[in-house]
C-alpha cells in the first residue's frame, strides 16, 4: 500500500546514540522546508535532551511529547519535563500534539 502523504510530512529518523542522525538528516530536514521536530524517546537525561540541545543549536522549533519519553531516574525525568526541557521546547501530552493537528479535534 502507498501512503499519500507527502514525503515531508513523514520523514522519521531513528536515533540510538543521541543525535548524530540529525546532524547526517539536517541537509533533507532542510530542502523538505521543515523547521519543526517533534521528539520522543528513552532516558529523557540522555539522547532527548541531548537531541534537544543540539536541534535548538541548529535552529529548530521543538515540540517533546512528554508520555512518549522515559527515564530510568523518575526524578531526574520530571525535573527535565517541567523545568530545563521547556526553556527549549514546547512539551505537551499525545492528547495535546493529535489535538494540534490540522484536521483533528482535541
Amino acid at each position: 500500500m502507498q501512503s499519500t502523504t507527502p514525503l515531508r510530512k513523514r520523514i522519521t529518523f531513528e536515533c540510538t546514540q543521541g543525535y548524530g542522525e540529525l546532524l547526517g538528516g539536517r541537509t533533507l530536514l532542510r530542502a523538505g522546508g521543515i523547521d519543526t521536530l517533534v521528539l520522543a524517546g528513552v532516558h529523557t537525561r540522555g539522547v532527548v535532551l541531548s537531541t534537544v540541545c543540539q536541534a535548538v543549536d541548529l535552529d529548530y522549533r521543538l515540540v517533546v511529547v512528554r508520555d512518549c519519553c522515559a527515564d530510568p531516574d523518575p526524578e531526574a525525568h520530571a525535573m527535565l519535563l517541567d523545568f530545563v526541557i521547556p526553556q527549549r521546547a514546547a512539551v505537551v501530552t499525545v492528547a495535546e500534539l493529535a489535538g494540534a493537528l490540522p484536521g483533528r479535534s482535541s
